[in-house]
C-alpha cells in the first residue's frame, strides 16, 4: 500500500483492496493471526481517510474461514461459526 498509493495519487485515482479476515472482529481462538488482521482493517480505515482526497478508494475485503491446518483449532467453536458464516 505504501508504494502504490503514491502512484495512485499521481494518477489521479484508483482503488487499494486489502485483506483482512473475519476474525478481526471476533477473536475466536486465533488470537495473533486475529490482531494482525485487526491491523490491516484499521490501517485501511486510515489510509482511506488520507487518501480520499485523492479520489483513492481503499477498501478491506473480510473473507470467511478457509479449512487449513491453521483453522484447525475453530472445530470447538463450528456453532458459532456456522451462527455468523
Amino acid at each position: 500500500m505504501k508504494h502504490v498509493s503514491a502512484v495512485i495519487e499521481e494518477n489521479g485515482n484508483g482503488s487499494i483492496v486489502n485483506i483482512a479476515s473475519f476474525t478481526a472482529q471476533i477473536s475466536m481462538g486465533l488470537n495473533t493471526y486475529s490482531a494482525s488482521k485487526g491491523s490491516v482493517s484499521a490501517i485501511s480505515k486510515a489510509a482511506a481517510t488520507a487518501f480520499g482526497k485523492f479520489d483513492v478508494h481503499v477498501h478491506a475485503l473480510f473473507p470467511g474461514i478457509i479449512e487449513t491446518l491453521m483453522t484447525a483449532v475453530l472445530k470447538d467453536w463450528a456453532v458459532y461459526v456456522e451462527a455468523i458464516v
